[in-house]
């Protein structure tokens, strides 16, 4: 990899989606006291040397480059920017023994990173049972998204190998004129405002808990192949069409709002954003920066308890914004939005929804690590994504495919939703996905 990329810059600005992401941060930490992070753990069949992995990575210049890295806000209505500290030390590979391992631990997943003073990327290395290893690779994700991640990630286990594309922009420079650009962003200003009117509702049950005293957790769904060809036939039958996104997110609305059903606090519609990948199909496209742009969902309440209407529905809301090239406008409103000032962004990011800033968070990564057979000599076993879990409302699920299986991620914290519940939502995710039917009871009316 570090072959292919002689010009490392000593450092370049965030584009539109990074200091929205940054932003998000803010919020997170402020309500919650946690950041906006994401990792993937990687589950390797044989024993890794710490030592020896901390000598290979110290010998890749993209590797010290990118831990270098730190976030730096400008004065007002100037771009923030990532920069090099050329003094930064690199970090520490964190080393951990687990004789009982029944998954990754929820404590090895909620350790934050602050931006502005540490590396931006780091590596803890898990030794298992019966000689077998577990890499956690931890990131902040105004830098990074999966997919960038995973390409970093290959090219440090395969030096020169893969070739790196090492711009950030999520599109080419925009061409059109500032007046332009100013009617696309006042157009998807109306258009998220009018998304986002009350009433909206979510699983958030206004925890009085203080920044800090929060439990991050997270539970996994998998399934094997022959379920994962049964769940594709069955968005079919239940009105995703060829869009099984739509379907998946179908799935979790209706199990997310069962919950609610249960708790009687089912009082509004879900608006659900859900990020969209813009790297070109069959494109390995660039690695730093997100490469992605949004659809933002608004469920009516109605079809929150039937999965073929909320399928069907997704599926035109889909259709209608893509042909209203509606996810290239809101990237050239989130480029141009990169100057405004951090408290007025968030202001007006939390003032369509009064805060609440979605029902559920959402995403389907599509397959991941399509090309990982082998990390740093050692096969791959299984590999997991762990989200960011943006609080409130404090609920996110992702769905990703490793080796054609599809497998979900359930993030939340615990004091929002009770491990029951928690239960329960997976239960009825999994059977709706499967059979288009829940399994927990319909309250009585």
């Amino acid at each position: 990899m570090t072959d292919a990329t002689p010009d490392l810059p000593r450092q370049f600005p965030c584009n539109g989606i990074d200091y929205f992401l940054y932003q998000l941060d803010q919020i997170m930490f402020a309500a919650s006291g946690k950041r906006n992070v994401c990792s993937l753990a990687i589950e390797l069949d044989g024993a890794l040397d710490k030592e020896r992995l901390q000598r290979h990575l110290a010998r890749q210049p993209a590797y010290c480059w990118l831990t270098a890295l730190r976030f730096r806000k400008g004065p007002p209505f100037a771009l923030s920017r990532w920069q090099l500290d050329a003094k930064a030390p690199l970090p520490e590979i964190a080393e951990q023994q687990l004789p009982d391992y029944q998954g990754v631990p929820d404590s090895l997943l909620d350790r934050p990173i602050h931006p502005h003073q540490e590396s931006p990327f780091r590596i803890a290395l898990i030794h298992l049972p019966k000689g077998r290893s577990l890499l956690i690779f931890t990131w902040h994700h105004a830098l990074l998204d999966a997919h960038g991640a995973e390409r970093f990630i290959h090219g440090l286990a395969h030096p020169g190998e893969t070739q790196i594309q090492w711009q950030q922009q999520a599109s080419p420079r925009d061409q059109r004129t500032l007046l332009q650009r100013l009617n696309i962003a006042r157009d998807g200003k109306r258009f998220l405002f009018e998304a986002s009117e009350p009433p909206l509702t979510s699983i958030y049950a206004h925890s009085a808990k203080k920044p800090g005293q929060f439990t991050q957790r997270y539970r996994l769904l998998r399934f094997n192949e022959q379920e994962t060809r049964e769940i594709t036939a069955n968005a079919h039958r239940q009105g995703g069409g060829f869009i099984l996104s739509s379907f998946y997110l179908a799935a979790t609305a209706c199990a997310s709002a069962a919950i609610q059903l249960q708790r009687n606090s089912l009082d509004g519609d879900y608006l659900v954003p859900m990020p969209q990948d813009r790297r070109r199909r069959g494109a390995a496209g660039p690695v730093i920066g997100n490469q992605a742009s949004f659809l933002f969902y608004r469920i009516p309440k109605d079809n929150l308890k039937d999965i073929k209407l909320c399928s069907r529905s997704l599926t035109e809301q889909m259709t209608r914004q893509i042909r209203q090239q509606m996810p290239g406008n809101f990237l050239s409103m989130m480029a141009l939005f990169r100057r405004i000032p951090g408290p007025l962004y968030r202001f007006l990011m939390k003032l369509p929804t009064a805060g609440l800033m979605a029902s559920l968070h959402f995403s389907d990564t599509g397959e991941s690590m399509s090309d990982y057979q082998t990390l740093f000599g050692l096969p791959v076993r299984s590999a997991v994504h762990y989200p960011p879990n943006l609080y409130p409302p404090g609920v996110t699920i992702i769905f990703t495919r490793f080796r054609g299986a599809l497998q979900v991620t359930f993030g939340y914290l615990q004091e929002e939703l009770q491990e029951q519940e928690a239960k329960q939502l997976l239960d009825d995710l999994r059977s709706l996905l499967l059979t288009g039917k829940a399994v927990s009871p319909a309250p009585a009316p």
